[in-house]
């Protein structure tokens, strides 16, 4: 009984399965509606939605790797946005903040195939430019950090304690000129780089992938079909918040995820240069969503910029909107099918099939409510129940791994419509486009006023050679697709035949001349270069994924040595570190060569570098004595510290770590467990001791 049903076996029964499940498919891939509220009546979560999504978008529509599926595709993608919008919103500005999630999908589609390459072009100069400033460039904006640094700045140049207090808060520090006068550049950094990139943005429609407008002008009749009472001021927000928010943002703050900016395993980007990013990116949400800054006091002299940056992007979104509709787009109708030479195929797996299968016989009423519907006629010649993988692959065999490897198998469907016009209407329009080429191979060899007087007329020798001549040429260029040979004689013979066949149809009439067969060849070549662009833009796709899939390739390659040169670099680190240990490196000699430095606690608190010991009074300063000295380990100092001329403590201190604690803005650190130092003047001492910095 598996048998007699299974996708695999060739029999009777498997091939009236297989066309089930072709006519199935062909429905829900171009008819949007029933995938749109199978897709609502799973257990509205994230995790249920979007993994049948992915699986619909890859299976079902191939993921968009054609203008057929890409239209199709699109129309669900955005049936299910409008579906998705009236169950989650009450109001407009719920858009925003309800975490839709086909909103995401669309925008992960948008990002798949060429459309990466989109973003890379739009983004990558002013991305590049803004990284390059590695260790010259920090946009800092907070009043107390800028302080903090201006003060580390002081005591690390001069060696002494500063008179400026440790710690100050927000207000206390923007009453230092230095920090306004810090402060100021910095924003006016930060409005040079954000005006750059929204330059780029307001240039960028031409290179949107189509989805992404298509999805904005969706979005916005939505809003007024849904929420009519909305002003156009939110309406441009909503729109800003999916094209800038959700598209491009992520590409400014992480660059190296969208392959916009490449860059070696141990470099990474640094914190600066993510903060610089953010900043921007913080500035142009901002304006994308008309918001300006209202507690943070020093930043209210960026508003009136946010706003100016508004107005730009305000009639950017709205130019976003204005885009054709898919079937211009897509060059897409619905005879389009009809007249395919090749049906459209679809590979999917025994588990996909069984899923959606079982899917909609749980959900029909939901699906489809009407009893009529179409797709009740193809779910009941299915039967009343879904199959098993079992019985879809013809196997006997119930264990659980042979199980896993059955759901993963593939099949290709090749769709076709079961309430497509009859075999003699298909054939019917085949002749007529048969008959059309038929006519464009020996129209500019006919003579007479009317197209049925012309093909009675019998062809001069002169008219025959010439024809023969090109179709000759038309041989040996090898374009002979079904081609019908003869000479322009037999060619005229098969036209009358053809026409009277059509006439007698109703397609076409003598009495006007054959009119209809010879506007629909106008069309045709009025429409030329419209359908050759069309062919030139799936040729590009084709070369251009073959293209990304050397240059992927290529990536993996070099990001696979990065990887082993990261190693390699790590464990020749080791080595060494273990080799210091018995034969230093020139550099330690050289610093080893060097001699150590004793002071006394009470000098080294003169010099400001001691702060304070626990336990040790005033008196007693000058019997202790801090003793530095350089180890085999460039870098490192083995600090001892004395009382009385005996050694009561030691410790290892790094100077890496000295300046992280100094990048952080820790200026105090304890050493001893009883000892704080002073960060800043103890880089200073080593510098000026060991290095000759100063």
């Amino acid at each position: 009984m598996q048998n007699s049903i299974s996708l695999m076996s060739l029999n009777k029964n498997s091939k009236h399965l297989l066309e089930c499940y072709q006519h199935l498919f062909y429905m829900l891939q171009t008819k949007p509606y029933y995938l749109t509220k199978l897709i609502f009546c799973l257990p509205y979560s994230v995790r249920h939605i979007s993994k049948f999504l992915e699986q619909i978008l890859m299976s079902v529509f191939n993921a968009g790797s054609n203008s057929r599926d890409a239209y199709f595709m699109l129309k669900l993608l955005t049936l299910a946005l409008k579906e998705e919008i009236k169950i989650n919103c009450t109001k407009a500005a719920e858009i925003k903040t309800s975490n839709l999630y086909i909103l995401k999908a669309i925008v992960d589609q948008a990002r798949c195939f060429d459309n990466q390459k989109r973003l890379n072009t739009i983004f990558r100069t002013v991305v590049e430019k803004l990284i390059h400033h590695r260790n010259n460039l920090f946009i800092d904006t907070n009043p107390v950090t800028i302080y903090r640094a201006w003060r580390n700045e002081i005591e690390t140049n001069t060696g002494e304690i500063s008179d400026l207090p440790s710690s100050v808060d927000q207000h206390t520090a923007l009453k230092y000129e230095e920090v306004q006068k810090r402060l100021t550049h910095n924003l006016e950094q930060l409005q040079n780089i954000t005006e750059e990139f929204l330059n780029k943005i307001l240039d960028s429609k031409p290179l949107i992938p189509y989805a992404i407008l298509y999805t904005a002008r969706i979005l916005c009749e939505t809003i007024h079909e849904l929420f009519p009472d909305t002003r156009e001021s939110e309406v441009y927000k909503i729109i800003g918040y999916f094209v800038y928010n959700l598209y491009m943002n992520p590409v400014i703050i992480t660059p190296e995820i969208y392959d916009i900016f490449e860059t070696k395993i141990e470099d990474g980007i640094s914190y600066r240069q993510r903060h610089n990013l953010a900043s921007v990116a913080k500035i142009l949400q901002y304006a994308s969503n008309k918001k300006g800054y209202k507690d943070e006091i020093h930043l209210k002299c960026m508003n009136p910029f946010i706003l100016d940056c508004y107005t730009k992007l305000k009639l950017f979104f709205n130019n976003c909107t204005n885009v054709d509709d898919p079937e211009v787009h897509y060059n897409i109708n619905e005879f389009t099918d009809v007249t395919l030479l090749t049906k459209p195929t679809i590979n999917i797996t025994l588990q996909e099939i069984q899923e959606t299968h079982s899917l909609l016989l749980d959900n029909i009423d939901q699906v489809a409510p009407d009893p009529n519907d179409p797709i009740h006629q193809l779910l009941d010649e299915l039967g009343p129940s879904a199959p098993t993988l079992s019985q879809l692959y013809g196997s006997d065999d119930d264990d659980v791994i042979v199980q896993r490897r059955i759901a993963t198998v593939h099949v290709c469907l090749t769709l076709s419509d079961k309430f497509e016009p009859n075999t003699k209407t298909a054939s019917v329009t085949k002749l007529f486009i048969k008959t059309k080429e038929l006519l464009i191979r020996v129209l500019p060899y006919l003579s007479g006023h009317t197209l049925p007087g012309s093909l009675r007329i019998d062809s001069t020798p002169d008219e025959e050679s010439r024809f023969a001549d090109r179709e000759d040429k038309i041989r040996a260029s090898g374009k002979t697709v079904d081609f019908e040979e003869g000479t322009l004689k037999e060619i005229k013979a098969k036209l009358r035949k053809h026409l009277k066949v059509l006439e007698e149809e109703g397609i076409v009439s003598k009495d006007d001349g054959y009119q209809g067969i010879i506007t629909s060849v106008a069309k045709d070549i009025c429409n030329r270069n419209k359908y050759r662009q069309i062919q030139i833009k799936e040729l590009q796709m084709l070369k251009s994924t073959k293209q990304r899939l050397d240059e992927k390739i290529k990536y993996l390659v070099e990001k696979i040595k990065s990887y082993e040169q990261y190693i390699q670099t790590c464990l020749d680190k080791h080595n060494t570190g273990q080799k210091k240990q018995k034969k230093s490196s020139n550099r330690g000699a050289l610093l080893k060569s060097k001699k150590s430095i004793r002071y006394t606690a009470a000098k080294l608190r003169e010099k400001g570098v001691l702060i304070e010991v626990e336990g040790l009074p005033d008196g007693q300063f000058k019997n202790a004595q801090f003793e530095i000295c350089p180890t085999d380990v460039h870098g490192v100092f083995l600090v001892k510290g004395k009382f009385m001329g005996v050694e009561m403590e030691t410790i290892n201190i790094d100077i890496q770590d000295l300046l992280k604690r100094q990048f952080e803005g820790a200026t105090i650190m304890d050493i001893f467990g009883t000892a704080k130092v002073n960060v800043n003047l103890l880089l200073f001492l080593l510098n000026k001791k060991f290095y000759c910095k100063h």
